[in-house]
């Protein structure tokens, strides 16, 4: 890996990490892999936004629940 190519891997660390953390760690590894390809894409819209939203509060109260 060049210089590039080890700053894309920390960068995409990072996301990965901040989506683990603002998701509660709800998420499967594959689920927050395929959110952080929909958001360095651009396609994490307003609708995705809020249907991952209400998968959220499905699965925190579930774990609740538990």
């Amino acid at each position: 890996l060049g210089s590039r190519g080890l700053g894309d891997v920390y960068k995409r660390q990072s996301l990965t990490d901040e989506i683990r953390r603002k998701t509660d760690n709800l998420l499967t590894d594959d689920e927050v892999e395929a959110i952080r390809q929909t958001v360095e894409a651009g396609r994490f819209d307003k609708a995705a936004a809020d249907a991952l939203r209400q998968e959220l509060i499905k699965r925190e109260a579930e774990r609740d629940a538990q």
